[in-house]
C-alpha cells in the first residue's frame, strides 16, 4: 500500500476493527507506536470504571481545534469546509471501553475518510 495521508485513518480502523473481533477484554489501549505507557497512571484510570459508561478516556483532548489551511497538518477547504474541527482525542492516546470501541468503527465505517484518524474515529463521536 502506497502511504498517504488517507491510510493513516485505514490502518487504525483495520487495528481497531482486529481488537474488537479478536481481543476479549473491556478496553481498549490505543497508543502511537513511538510513545511509553504509564502503566501505574492506566492502573489508576481502569481501576476508577468511569469507561464502563461506554466513554472515551483522552490524554489529550482538544475542545476547539482550528482546521490548517497552510503547512504540513492543511486540510483544504473542499475536504473540510468548516473553521474548526469537533472536538476529539489528540495524538492517537485514548482508551475506549468495548461498546465504544464498536459504536465508534461503525460509526467511522460509515463516515467518509478522513486524512487525521484522531479526528476521524473521536470527533465525529457522539456519546
Amino acid at each position: 500500500m502506497v502511504e498517504n495521508s488517507g491510510n493513516k485513518t485505514i490502518k487504525v480502523l483495520g487495528g481497531t476493527n482486529f481488537a474488537r473481533e479478536a481481543c476479549p477484554v473491556p478496553y481498549y489501549l490505543i497508543v502511537e507506536d513511538d510513545l511509553d505507557v504509564n502503566v501505574t497512571a492506566l492502573e489508576i484510570i481502569l481501576e476508577n470504571k468511569s469507561l464502563q459508561n461506554g466513554s472515551i478516556w483522552c490524554s489529550n483532548p482538544v475542545q476547539k481545534p482550528r482546521v490548517r489551511r497552510e503547512g504540513r497538518w492543511m486540510v483544504p477547504t473542499d475536504e473540510f469546509e468548516q473553521e474548526y474541527f469537533p472536538p476529539y482525542c489528540a495524538n492517537g492516546n485514548y482508551i475506549l471501553s468495548k461498546i465504544t470501541s464498536t459504536v465508534l468503527y461503525k460509526s467511522a465505517l460509515i463516515t467518509e475518510n478522513f486524512r487525521f484518524p484522531d479526528v476521524h474515529l473521536t470527533g465525529y463521536f457522539k456519546s
